[in-house]
C-alpha cells in the first residue's frame, strides 16, 4: 500500500508561524517558520526594502494580511513585524 501523506518529510506537518503566531502548515512557502501569508509579506516587505514605494505594495499587502487575519492571525502581530510596509 503506498503512502499518500501530502506531508513533506523532514517538516513538521503543524507549526506556528513566528510572525503572527497562527497554527498552521507547509503551503509552499519554504521555510517551516511562517506561514504562506506572511512568507508573502516578508517578499512585498523585501520589494519596500529594495526601495520599492509602499503605494505599490499598499494593495497586495492588504489582501494577504487580511487574508491571515480571516485565517486566525493577530493583525497586531502582523503590523509590528512588517511595520516597513506600513510607514510612509
Amino acid at each position: 500500500m503506498r503512502n499518500h501523506s501530502k506531508f513533506q518529510k523532514g517538516h513538521r506537518p503543524v507549526f506556528t508561524c513566528a510572525t503572527c503566531g497562527r497554527s498552521t502548515r507547509l503551503a509552499g512557502q519554504g521555510n517551516d517558520e511562517m506561514c504562506a501569508e506572511c512568507w508573502e509579506l516578508a517578499g512585498l516587505e523585501n520589494s519596500v526594502l529594495d526601495g520599492a514605494p509602499i503605494a505599490e505594495v499598499a494593495s497586495e499587502r492588504d489582501y494577504w494580511v487580511n487574508k491571515a487575519v480571516k485565517m486566525g492571525s493577530s493583525f497586531e502581530r502582523i503590523r509590528k513585524h512588517f511595520n516597513d510596509l506600513y510607514e510612509a
